[in-house]
Formats: C-alpha cells, structure tokens, sequence
C-alpha cells in the first residue's frame, strides 16, 4: 500500500475533509468557501484576506476545536498528521481557466451553514474592493 493509500484510510478514520466522521461530528467539521479568480492576480492579498475573515469569524473557536481533534487522533492509529490551529488556503488550477482559491477551516458542525455564510459576506465586500487585486469571473467568462 503506497502512502498516499494509508493518508485516504487514516482520513476516512478521523472525520478530515476526504473522508469519515469519526470524531468529527463532536469536535467540529472541516468546511471550505470557495472562489474562482484570474489568472495573474495577487494570490497572496486573496489568502490573506480570506484568513483574516475566518479568523474574526471563528478564530479561537477553531484554535480550541483543533486541540481537541488533536487528542482524538493521538488515541487512533493514525499517522501522524499535521492538523492546522489557523485556515488554510488552496490554490487549485481550475478547468475553466481560472484558479479556484479555497479556504478550509474547522467550525461546530451545528454552525457550519451560517458561519460560512458570514464568511462569504465578510470575503466577496473585501474581495470587491480590491478589483485590480482579484478578478471575479463575470457575464459569459464564468
């Protein structure tokens, strides 16, 4: 079995974004926001702006809810993994020609609909102002 095999089965083990919900479903659940932006635009104002978002939005919450997903996966046969305190933003090239920029976190399951509806109408005001930074596909060019 070849690692990335034992990473997919520890995954489905302990409830991470590719996989089960042992675990998850006490402690919290991993959810994303996602955006399609331009080519050549500045990647690093875009992931920092969404962090910043996630960070007022749930910050400690995620800090004391990634401690506790931390002790679960010291119980469980699980390699180790690297669990992050903060969001962690993906860059993703995209079929459509465009870079799907993703911001994973971990929130209160219970909350994960609203939170990450906050977190949309934090991100896309921020975003907007910042047009010569990051480029939203408009009309036909989505």
């Amino acid at each position: 079995m070849t690692s990335s095999d034992e990473q997919q089965r520890n995954a489905k083990r302990v409830g991470t974004p590719s996989g089960g919900q042992a675990g998850a479903a006490r402690n919290g659940r991993w959810n994303e926001v996602k955006f399609n932006i331009a080519y050549g635009r500045d990647l690093e104002f875009v992931a920092r702006t969404m962090e910043e978002a996630v960070a007022e939005e749930i910050g400690d919450e995620m800090i004391e809810r990634v401690r506790e997903y931390r002790e679960i996966l010291a119980k469980t046969p699980v390699d180790e993994i690297e669990v992050q305190e903060k969001p962690v933003v993906l860059f993703r090239v995209s079929d459509n020609t465009w870079i799907e920029v993703i911001v994973r976190y971990l929130v209160d399951p219970i909350q994960a609909g609203p939170v990450k509806t906050r977190l949309i109408q934090k991100m896309l005001p921020r975003l907007n102002a910042a047009q010569d930074r990051v480029m939203f596909p408009r009309g036909d060019a989505r």
